[in-house]
């Protein structure tokens, strides 16, 4: 299956978006879990 350049950039962006705001929630999670 071929993407075009657009397409990757596209489905990357969400792909970091969405792991950095997991990552995102769960250290603030940490943080009030331990605070």
């Amino acid at each position: 299956m071929f993407l075009s350049p657009s397409s990757l950039i596209y489905y990357t962006t969400i792909f970091y978006l969405l792991t950095f705001a997991g990552i995102g929630y769960g250290v603030a999670g940490v943080v009030l879990g331990a605070g």
